[in-house]
Protein backbone atom coordinates (compact mmCIF):
# COMPACT_ATOMS: atom_id res chain seq x y z
CA UNK A 1 0.00 0.00 0.00
CA UNK A 2 1.56 3.72 -1.28
CA UNK A 3 1.40 6.71 0.90
CA UNK A 4 -1.64 8.37 -0.93
CA UNK A 5 -3.33 4.72 -0.23
CA UNK A 6 -2.61 4.88 3.53
CA UNK A 7 -3.77 8.65 3.81
CA UNK A 8 -6.93 8.20 1.96
CA UNK A 9 -7.91 5.03 3.87
CA UNK A 10 -6.79 7.47 6.94
CA UNK A 11 -9.36 10.11 5.90
CA UNK A 12 -12.37 7.37 5.23
CA UNK A 13 -11.81 5.58 8.35
CA UNK A 14 -12.32 9.37 9.69
CA UNK A 15 -15.17 9.82 8.02
CA UNK A 16 -14.07 13.63 6.80
CA UNK A 17 -14.32 14.81 3.45
CA UNK A 18 -11.15 15.32 1.32
CA UNK A 19 -12.30 19.26 1.74
CA UNK A 20 -11.97 19.12 5.50
CA UNK A 21 -9.07 16.88 5.91
CA UNK A 22 -6.85 18.91 3.20
CA UNK A 23 -7.69 21.93 5.36
CA UNK A 24 -6.80 20.56 8.47
CA UNK A 25 -3.27 18.79 7.35
CA UNK A 26 -2.59 22.31 5.39
CA UNK A 27 -2.83 21.05 1.76
CA UNK A 28 -5.59 22.11 -0.76
CA UNK A 29 -7.80 19.78 -1.87
CA UNK A 30 -6.47 19.29 -5.33
CA UNK A 31 -3.19 18.38 -3.30
CA UNK A 32 -4.34 16.01 -1.47
CA UNK A 33 -6.50 14.44 -4.22
CA UNK A 34 -2.59 14.06 -5.72
CA UNK A 35 -1.60 12.69 -2.64
CA UNK A 36 -4.07 10.06 -2.43
CA UNK A 37 -3.70 8.82 -6.30
CA UNK A 38 -0.09 8.81 -6.26
CA UNK A 39 0.66 11.46 -8.49
CA UNK A 40 2.41 13.34 -5.78
CA UNK A 41 4.61 10.70 -4.12
CA UNK A 42 7.16 12.51 -2.33
CA UNK A 43 4.78 14.01 0.05
CA UNK A 44 6.67 17.31 2.94
CA UNK A 45 6.88 15.55 6.16
CA UNK A 46 4.75 18.18 8.00
CA UNK A 47 2.21 17.18 6.32
CA UNK A 48 2.55 12.93 6.83
CA UNK A 49 3.13 14.48 10.56
CA UNK A 50 -0.32 16.55 10.68
CA UNK A 51 -2.37 13.53 8.97
CA UNK A 52 -0.80 11.31 11.26
CA UNK A 53 -1.72 13.60 14.44
CA UNK A 54 -5.14 13.68 13.17
CA UNK A 55 -6.04 10.04 12.76
CA UNK A 56 -3.88 9.13 16.03
CA UNK A 57 -1.92 6.90 14.67
CA UNK A 58 2.50 6.98 13.69
CA UNK A 59 3.83 8.90 10.81
CA UNK A 60 5.99 5.67 10.14
CA UNK A 61 2.53 3.75 9.77
CA UNK A 62 1.45 6.34 7.10
CA UNK A 63 5.38 6.01 5.48
CA UNK A 64 4.34 2.62 5.55
CA UNK A 65 7.71 1.76 8.06
CA UNK A 66 5.28 -0.07 10.35
CA UNK A 67 2.72 -2.63 9.39
CA UNK A 68 -1.18 -2.60 10.20
CA UNK A 69 -0.53 -4.59 13.19
CA UNK A 70 1.14 -1.69 14.74
CA UNK A 71 -1.27 0.97 14.42
CA UNK A 72 -2.04 2.36 17.59
CA UNK A 73 -5.89 4.00 17.01
CA UNK A 74 -8.77 2.45 18.30
CA UNK A 75 -11.21 1.01 15.34
CA UNK A 76 -14.05 1.16 18.04
CA UNK A 77 -17.24 1.99 16.78
CA UNK A 78 -17.38 5.03 19.45
CA UNK A 79 -13.95 5.81 19.60
CA UNK A 80 -14.27 6.63 16.16
CA UNK A 81 -17.30 8.86 15.99
CA UNK A 82 -15.84 11.24 18.88
CA UNK A 83 -12.82 11.58 16.91
CA UNK A 84 -14.21 12.05 13.91
CA UNK A 85 -16.93 14.30 15.26
CA UNK A 86 -13.96 16.16 16.88
CA UNK A 87 -11.83 16.87 13.81
CA UNK A 88 -14.78 18.42 12.36
CA UNK A 89 -14.87 21.43 14.89
CA UNK A 90 -12.73 24.54 14.31
CA UNK A 91 -10.14 25.28 16.99
CA UNK A 92 -12.13 26.86 19.46
CA UNK A 93 -14.68 24.12 19.32
CA UNK A 94 -11.98 21.83 19.87
CA UNK A 95 -10.54 23.83 23.17
CA UNK A 96 -13.93 23.53 24.62
CA UNK A 97 -14.45 19.90 24.53
CA UNK A 98 -10.90 19.35 25.77
CA UNK A 99 -12.07 22.04 28.40
CA UNK A 100 -15.49 20.10 29.02
CA UNK A 101 -13.85 16.68 29.15
CA UNK A 102 -11.34 17.74 31.59
CA UNK A 103 -14.08 19.37 33.70
CA UNK A 104 -16.20 16.22 33.54
CA UNK A 105 -13.56 14.17 34.29
CA UNK A 106 -12.50 16.07 37.24
CA UNK A 107 -15.87 16.41 38.71
CA UNK A 108 -16.12 12.44 38.47
CA UNK A 109 -12.57 12.15 40.47
CA UNK A 110 -14.30 14.20 43.11
CA UNK A 111 -17.39 12.35 43.23
CA UNK A 112 -15.89 9.03 43.60
CA UNK A 113 -13.10 10.54 46.06
CA UNK A 114 -16.63 11.67 48.00
CA UNK A 115 -18.16 8.06 47.91
CA UNK A 116 -15.22 6.42 49.19
CA UNK A 117 -14.45 8.68 51.85
CA UNK A 118 -15.62 8.30 54.89
CA UNK A 119 -17.50 11.54 56.73
CA UNK A 120 -15.66 12.60 59.95
CA UNK A 121 -16.90 15.38 62.29
CA UNK A 122 -13.85 15.83 64.66
CA UNK A 123 -14.86 16.22 68.14
CA UNK A 124 -18.42 15.52 67.72
CA UNK A 125 -19.67 12.39 69.04
CA UNK A 126 -22.89 10.49 67.52
CA UNK A 127 -24.92 7.49 68.48
CA UNK A 128 -28.05 5.77 66.87
CA UNK A 129 -30.73 7.38 69.03
CA UNK A 130 -33.70 4.95 67.67
CA UNK A 131 -35.80 3.31 70.27
CA UNK A 132 -35.63 0.28 69.15
CA UNK A 133 -31.95 0.24 69.77
CA UNK A 134 -31.94 2.02 72.92
CA UNK A 135 -32.33 -0.98 75.86
CA UNK A 136 -33.61 1.67 78.61
CA UNK A 137 -36.47 2.37 75.99
CA UNK A 138 -40.17 1.76 77.34
CA UNK A 139 -42.62 0.08 75.76
CA UNK A 140 -44.43 2.90 74.66
CA UNK A 141 -41.31 4.50 73.25
CA UNK A 142 -40.85 1.47 70.83
CA UNK A 143 -44.65 1.62 69.99
CA UNK A 144 -44.38 5.85 68.95
CA UNK A 145 -41.07 4.73 67.28
CA UNK A 146 -42.95 1.92 65.07
CA UNK A 147 -45.95 3.98 64.49
CA UNK A 148 -43.28 6.45 62.96
CA UNK A 149 -41.30 4.53 60.57
CA UNK A 150 -44.51 2.70 59.33
CA UNK A 151 -46.19 5.96 58.57
CA UNK A 152 -46.00 7.20 55.42
CA UNK A 153 -46.79 10.62 56.24
CA UNK A 154 -43.88 11.25 58.33
CA UNK A 155 -41.85 10.92 55.69
CA UNK A 156 -43.01 13.19 52.91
Amino acid sequence: MTVGERIRELRERLGINQVDFADKIGVSKQTLYKYENNLITNIPSDKIEAAAKLGNISPSYLMGWESTNDIRYNEDKLSGRLLKYYNLLHKDGQDKVLTYTQNLLNLQNAEDAAASAPISFPGARFEVNAAHEDPNASDDDRKAGDTIMTDDSEWE
